[in-house]
């Protein structure tokens, strides 16, 4: 630029250093968006003092535009700290340097979802100061930039590394707003196979301004670029990219633009959307004892010392109950005092009896002492201790919600009379009918359990169906609204959980389920299923060289003392 004042004399704005990237990028954004409004923000732009240090603006390229900069051997050097933990220490180590113990640090801290502000906390630095006086702790903001994007910058090279010569991959993403800073977030995980051994990785969880079909798209064809890239840095063309995640609109059409060879509707959603939305919004009765619950928590939210001075309450009565019937058995012991050691036929011995004569038919008969029956239970205490708020993008916080108010039905009742709240106690109808809906609700939640597990597959959904529909049989004693919220279920369960070619090639590969599939249908769809990859170039003829062996990937996805393992197996039994 040039001085006004002068003949064409430059000058600079400040001593700053504008980053030409992010620059691009604005001005990129204002091409997309409308000319009339859209604006080039210079605040915007990262900028540095002109004095600024090299690895400030690494760790900026790095961060930010994703430009790898530092050299593979620091990258290296970070990697061999952390497979420290994978060693059996056998022998005591040498104290770690400064530079390994920040990064220790941070991966401490991010593992265990703690603040970089505690290493300036008193107990923090008390405790250290205790077990090692002379170990110098960094500050926060040390933690927070140069030794996290070390770590960063490790992890992203062990994944890369991982991801590499893979072929296919399924995307999962999900998106949701921070309700206290309004922010919209967006997650990208990857799921696939490699060496016989199935991996889950989380590429991606930022900020994205708008969750547009579009820009939920380039996100992920950035992420995977990232990560999956070819020689030039761009994303593999030859990615076999298959998509699992809810059915909003806005997903559904970025899976298209990823050109998505399937799309899967996620299980867990499926069944959210089918006892949420079809069932229990659409049967009045249930409807409103809902609501009617979602205010009893709301009002007793913050009496919950109300809730806590019943329970003690009750535990009082039921304690004063226990030592009447004491006293009552002192005082007829006293009135018919017994003898302890009276001849009894050992026939009639019963298991009881804590101590025999044996070779006699004399046999010494314990009475229950006094102190037995002033017992108390040490263990905790079963069932919900307070009541749980509903969550309405969670179909089983309404099972959580029933379930609190069952299991402190007493002292709520109290409580909401206490209050002045009487017009929400439940009545014995309402309470029966709530019973019953738990009841019909329990099975519903191991099937969501199963298919949010790390090791569920497509093969379960047919037999999910199965045992929805024996869930969902009506029997004559069915309250009448439970009748209508089986109906209803049954009435949508094809369009939620619809069995494609997709699920039935799955049913193929598992082992545990081909045999639902005839062999007909079974080398129709695999044949189809080969020459949709052959098109894409994604298949391979090499054999993999890993030495993991059949017992071994049974033993790693097929735990036989896992709940998992027991579940699926019943639900086989029940397809069968």
């Amino acid at each position: 630029m040039y001085d006004p004042g002068s003949d064409k004399k430059p000058y600079a704005l400040d001593d700053r250093l504008y980053c030409s990237l992010c620059l691009a990028d604005v001005q990129k954004q204002k091409g997309v968006s409308d000319s009339s409004t859209a604006e080039i923000h210079i605040s915007k732009i990262s900028n540095f003092s002109a004095q600024t240090s090299t690895g400030n603006l690494n760790i900026h390229l790095n961060t930010k535009h994703a430009i790898e900069t530092m050299p593979e051997e620091k990258v290296n050097k970070i990697i061999d700290y952390f497979r420290s933990y994978t060693k059996a220490a056998t022998t005591a180590t040498a104290a770690p340097t400064t530079h390994e113990f920040n990064r220790d640090l941070v991966l401490w801290f991010c593992r265990d979802l703690l603040p970089f502000s505690t290493v300036s906390k008193d107990g923090f630095l008390d405790f250290f100061h205790k077990y090692m006086p002379n170990l110098k702790l960094p500050c926060d903001s040390t933690l927070s930039s140069t030794a996290l994007n070390d770590v960063y910058a490790a992890a992203c090279s062990q994944i890369k590394k991982l991801l590499s010569n893979v072929s296919g991959v399924c995307v999962m993403l999900d998106g949701w707003t921070d309700r206290y800073k309004a922010r919209s977030y967006n997650a990208i995980r990857v799921s696939f196979i490699k060496d016989w051994k199935f991996y889950v990785v989380t590429l991606n969880c930022e900020i994205l301004t708008h969750h547009t079909g579009d820009n939920l798209a380039n996100e992920v064809n950035r992420i995977l670029g990232k990560f999956i890239c070819d020689e030039n840095g761009l994303r593999k063309r030859k990615l076999f990219v298959t998509t699992c995640h809810d059915g909003a609109a806005n997903v559904v059409k970025a899976s298209r633009v990823l050109r998505s060879e399937h799309f899967q509707h996620c299980m867990g959603h499926c069944l959210h959307l089918l006892l949420s939305v079809d069932a229990l919004s659409n049967v009045d009765e249930i409807k409103d004892i809902l609501e009617k619950c979602r205010n009893i928590v709301t009002t007793l939210h913050f009496r919950s010392s109300v809730i806590d001075d019943e329970k003690a309450s009750l535990a009082d009565k039921a304690m004063v109950d226990r030592l009447s019937g004491v006293v009552e058995i002192l005082e007829l012991d006293e009135q018919f005092p017994l003898d302890i050691t009276y001849p009894v036929p050992a026939s009639e011995v019963s298991a009881d009896c804590s101590t025999a004569v044996t070779g006699s038919a004399t046999r010494e008969v314990s009475i229950g002492q006094p102190e037995d029956f002033l017992h108390v239970q040490r263990t905790r205490p079963t069932g919900h201790q307070t009541l749980k708020q509903y969550v309405c993008t969670r179909w089983n916080s309404n099972l959580t919600m029933i379930s609190s108010i069952l299991d402190l039905r007493s002292e709520v009742h109290n409580a909401l009379m206490k209050t002045g709240h009487s017009d929400l106690c439940l009545f014995e109808n309402e309470l029966t009918l709530l019973e019953e809906l738990r009841v019909f609700l329990l099975p519903f939640l191991e099937l969501t359990e199963l298919v949010s597990g790390a090791g569920a597959v497509l093969s379960l959904q047919p037999m999910m169906k199965v045992r929805i529909k024996n869930i969902c049989e009506i029997k004559p004693t069915d309250d009448p609204c439970i009748q209508q919220l089986k109906t209803r279920v049954m009435r949508n369960i094809e369009k939620r959980l619809p069995v494609s070619d997709t699920v039935r090639i799955y049913q193929i590969l598992d082992p545990e389920t081909r045999t639902f599939v005839s062999e007909s249908d079974a080398l129709q769809l695999l044949r189809g299923a080969v020459t949709r990859v052959e098109k894409r170039g994604c298949l391979s003829s090499e054999l993999s060289t890993s030495t993991t062996t059949q017992d071994d990937i049974a033993s790693q996805s097929n735990s036989p003392n896992s709940k998992r393992r027991r579940m699926k197996q019943q639900l086989i039994r029940e397809m069968r």
